[in-house]
């Protein structure tokens, strides 16, 4: 295993593969079903537990970076408004993440409120982590 990653590290270092190149070469490192798993072997905790204790402790630095100006710090006090009002306050956390890095946080996090039960469950079926 220390190879492995040793060589993994040794080839992305050095030869800076596009990111479908690697993909293709090591699948094991993006098969997140596998990653959990061997996440909770290692740790004995789920790594999603892990992930929202550690954003907990992070959060007062968080909700600073919130006080940015210009467009994006009104998106993201708009989200904090929002936290405010909402039972999922982790979910509206990693929002305001992924607009601060510039990503869709809808391409991370789908909401399924109003939507019938069946709908939901054909969506979630649909869905691939």
């Amino acid at each position: 295993m220390e190879k492995t990653f040793s060589y993994r590290r040794h080839e992305v270092v050095r030869d800076a593969p596009m990111v479908e190149a690697f993909m293709a070469r090591w699948p094991a490192l993006f098969d997140f079903h596998e990653i959990n798993a061997e996440f909770k072997r290692i740790a004995t905790i789920p790594p999603q537990t892990k992930f929202l204790a550690q954003l907990d402790l992070h959060l007062d630095n968080l909700v600073k970076l919130v006080n940015r100006r210009g467009e994006l710090g009104l998106i993201l006090k708009r989200i904090v408004a929002q936290m405010d009002n909402c039972e999922d306050v982790d979910a509206e956390c990693v929002k305001g993440v992924c607009i601060y890095m510039g990503e869709d946080p809808g391409m991370l996090i789908q909401e399924y409120v109003g939507m019938e039960e069946r709908a939901i469950s054909e969506t979630v079926e649909d869905t691939t982590v």
